[in-house]
């Protein structure tokens, strides 16, 4: 509803007779339009409710959603990004294969192409020529490929001292994930690419 609906809605709640002066610039009037505009302000606020319902629109509750899924995100770090990271939380159900582990990763780099790689130890008669040779260590030793990352290793000169050298706030999430949700007897690697 606009301004002019909750005047109106206002001005018939007063009863009838001279005593009400409701004419267009009439002070009663006026003092019904200010009481409008924080009505207006609140109904706008309410609309505003029903997308902060999904953290992948929120914006004045997205400290709420990174409490409520024990995210401890950078409050520097990008809106977006933060979104990002509480939806991919909000949308993981537990498995233990290379697709659910393929599916973490993607909602955290949707436009990557995700590879998992499981290593395995070089056994004679079971392994062919071209195979790594890894030994018994690698049995459960896993890694997760085509991740990208922008390297920033350098510093230019006029840029400020202490700024950080590179980011990897949604790397960390990610591999927090992953770590927490990998079978417990295996190791997992995260290998990035550098995207510039």
């Amino acid at each position: 509803m606009d301004l002019d609906a909750y005047t109106k809605q206002l001005q018939s709640l007063f009863p009838r007779g001279f005593a009400w002066n409701l004419n267009h610039n009439s002070n009663l009037t006026k003092l019904l339009k200010g009481l409008a505009e924080e009505l207006v302000r609140v109904h706008k606020m309410a609309e505003r409710l029903f997308d902060e319902a999904d953290p992948i629109m929120g914006i004045m509750t997205i400290v709420d959603w990174e409490r409520m899924t024990g995210i401890d995100t950078d409050k520097r770090v990008d809106l977006d990004k933060r979104r990002t990271v509480i939806a991919a939380k909000m949308a993981l159900r537990g498995g233990q294969t290379k697709s659910y582990f393929s599916r973490i990763a993607n909602l955290y780099q949707p436009d990557s192409e995700i590879n998992i790689t499981e290593y395995k130890p070089f056994r004679i008669g079971k392994s062919i020529a071209g195979d790594p040779v890894n030994n018994e260590r690698w049995t459960h030793i896993w890694k997760i490929e085509g991740l990208k990352t922008k390297l920033h290793f350098t510093m230019r000169s006029g840029e400020k001292v202490g700024r950080a050298l590179n980011n990897f706030d949604l790397e960390d999430h990610l591999n927090e994930l992953v770590q927490r949700f990998k079978p417990a007897h295996s190791i997992a690697i995260l290998g990035y690419k550098e995207e510039r």
